[in-house]
């Protein structure tokens, strides 16, 4: 390639010069066929994963697995072809593709389970106290981290235990549904941790400043969040060491909550309908009605304990049904949202096209939009068009931004102080019910400083 550069350039040195991005054309097809955007990303992140791990693992003796890892990401990468992977093709090409998906999984876990075994085993878990179950926590990611670990209650788990960390102290944990969970705290880069089950009374633990109530209000050490119990949106978020308003607030008279704006809320779920137009998957046509699916709104507590919070929210409209979980953090900053979508809007040439945002509001004075993209990241105008992204989009200002994560979706938009990420689209050609049925969306926010 270097040949043919110098080549070209004895030939002229003024050739044109494209030094920004030639997005967005096709913006439909950032969020058209849910399944195969979801597939994508599972597959890259479980290989990513699965490599990171045989790496490590073959420095003690494991045997590197490389045919199976090339033939797995042949099978993503296959996926990637631009009508499958954008949601255009036939809805018969997506079985063969959810196939090649699941075959990458598949491999991705069996790399990952073997891996783990063997690096396990060159690890010493002994003890002064016999009695104890040790648990080790694995960090495939090149930076020190903190974040949840929630695994199944181990069979030879003891009836009364305390958790303790390889110094000793005392981890706070829940148990949910038969599953442990609790913050592994500052595990290595591409390392591990070690946590021990220890039998024996639960041990008391210093005052946690994590609740939750009823009314939709959760409280943390670094967050006060309030959610309004009718609609289900988020009225408030402010942070409490940096004493700031994070979210625009949106009450329409100061000190009075009952006069709340539901267009100034967040975390708010909005129903678009577009109007019949040709390409449907692959152009967002214009919008010729929005519906807020803020009525009818029931929350209950689904969990309170040390580690995290939960605070269900379910929904219907027409045919289709949200049940959602805000999930609230003692020792993390960022906020999750795990969302069950019974999505059972049609579209069709006559009725146009459904689709569903969520939107976010901001209180920032000037705010500037980042967004991730291969190997990188971006600064875009906040104008509201729609714009692929990766894993997550900014909105900052000098001293203080939100980070807005997801785990399965590409399309985003960012007006000024609004942010927004595409949950399902519902076009009717070239095929006519791409994603009729139940998806598992998760996205979070993530607060931060400067």
């Amino acid at each position: 390639s270097e040949d043919f550069y110098d080549e070209a350039l004895k030939e002229r040195i003024d050739y044109p010069v494209v030094k920004d991005e030639l997005n967005p054309i096709f913006e439909g097809c950032y969020t058209t066929h849910s399944d195969i955007k979801k597939a994508n990303r599972q597959g890259e992140n479980l290989l990513l994963t699965a490599e990171a791990l045989a790496t490590l693992a073959s420095l003690y003796g494991y045997s590197y697995p490389h045919s199976s890892l090339k033939e797995a990401w042949e099978k993503v990468c296959f996926n990637q072809f631009h009508d499958i992977f954008d949601g255009s093709a036939i809805h018969s090409s997506y079985e063969y593709s959810e196939k090649l998906g699941e075959e990458a999984k598949k491999t991705a876990q069996n790399i990952i389970e073997d891996s783990l075994t063997s690096l396990s085993s060159h690890i010493k878990t002994d003890k002064k106290n016999k009695e104890a179950l040790p648990l080790i926590v694995f960090n495939q990611l090149g930076w020190l981290r903190d974040d949840l670990v929630a695994i199944k209650m181990p069979q030879e788990a003891f009836s009364s235990f305390h958790l303790i960390d390889e110094k000793d102290n005392l981890v706070p944990f829940q148990i949910e549904e038969k599953k442990l969970v609790f913050v592994a705290k500052k595990v290595p880069a591409f390392g591990y941790k070690t946590y021990w089950m220890v039998e024996g009374e639960k041990a008391a633990l210093s005052e946690v400043k994590l609740s939750i109530n009823k009314e939709g209000k959760m409280e943390s050490a670094d967050y006060l969040l309030q959610i309004e119990p009718c609609s289900g949106v988020i009225r408030r978020l402010y942070d409490k060491k940096m004493q700031k308003e994070i979210f625009r607030p949106s009450s329409l008279m100061e000190g009075n909550p009952d006069t709340y704006s539901i267009d100034k809320a967040s975390n708010l779920l909005r129903l678009f309908k577009e109007t019949p137009h040709s390409m449907s998957s692959w152009v967002i046509g214009n919008i010729e009605k929005v519906v807020n699916l803020s009525n009818g709104c029931q929350i209950k507590i689904e969990e309170e304990g040390p580690v995290r919070v939960i605070l269900g929210i379910n929904r219907s409209f027409n045919e289709s049904r949200i049940e959602q979980k805000i999930i609230f953090y003692q020792d993390l900053e960022r906020i999750d949202f795990f969302s069950k979508i019974d999505w059972q809007e049609k579209g069709s040439q006559k009725e146009g096209i459904p689709m569903l945002r969520v939107s976010f509001h901001l209180n920032f004075a000037s705010p500037e939009a980042t967004f991730e993209i291969p190997f990188g990241h971006i600064k875009r105008p906040a104008l509201g068009e729609e714009m692929p992204a990766l894993r997550w989009i900014d909105v900052s200002q000098i001293d203080y931004g939100v980070s807005l994560i997801n785990n399965c979706k590409y399309g985003h938009q960012v007006q000024g102080n609004i942010m927004s990420l595409t949950l399902l689209r519902s076009p009717y050609e070239p095929d006519a019910l791409p994603d009729l049925g139940v998806h598992h969306i998760g996205y979070a926010i993530y607060p931060h400083r400067g």
